[in-house]
């Protein structure tokens, strides 16, 4: 886990905000995906909405500079997160929460 992870990680835990953390060691990741899907950090239960999953990213703010809009690679992340959240999405039961 990274830094920006661990932060990410930390505010969940001060708002009491229920989450799985995926760990991200090549061993823990099928070979079917690796090419065509990229897989979440984070998957955040959102009570009465679902589970929804997010990839931190850790980016630098030039103080003299201020808000730093930065773009994430279409190809190797946009797509990737697409199909696995199109190919290989499952579903919880409220029940179970």
């Amino acid at each position: 886990m990274n830094d920006a992870e661990r932060a990410f990680k930390n505010w969940l835990e001060n708002h009491n905000i229920p989450y799985f953390y995926i760990e991200q060691s090549p061993e823990t990741f099928s070979g079917v995906f690796r090419s065509i899907a990229k897989r979440p950090d984070f998957l955040v239960v959102i009570r009465h909405l679902g589970i929804i999953a997010v990839d931190v990213k850790s980016q630098t703010i030039n103080p003299n500079i201020g808000h730093k809009n930065f773009v994430l690679d279409e190809e190797n992340e946009v797509k990737k997160y697409i199909e696995f959240e199109k190919n290989y999405s499952f579903t919880c039961l409220d029940s179970v929460w």
